[in-house]
C-alpha cells in the first residue's frame, strides 16, 4: 500500500522537481504519497470486510 503512495511520489518528484519549486513539489508529493497510501489501505480493508461477510453467509 505504501509502495503505491512511494511510486506517485516519485513520479510527481521526477516530473515537476527540474522546473518548480523543491519545497512545494515535495510537499505536494509527500500528500500525495499519504492519500494514496490511505486509500489503498481503506480499499483493502473494505474488500477483506466483503469477503468475511460472504465467507459467513456461505457456512
Amino acid at each position: 500500500m505504501g509502495t503505491l503512495g512511494l511510486i506517485a511520489f516519485a513520479l510527481l518528484a521526477w516530473r515537476f522537481l527540474p522546473s518548480h519549486s523543491s519545497a512545494a513539489i515535495l510537499t505536494i508529493a509527500g500528500l500525495a504519497w499519504l492519500a494514496i497510501s490511505v486509500l489503498a489501505w481503506l480499499i483493502r480493508k473494505v474488500i477483506k470486510k466483503s469477503n468475511a461477510a460472504r465467507r459467513r453467509k456461505v457456512t
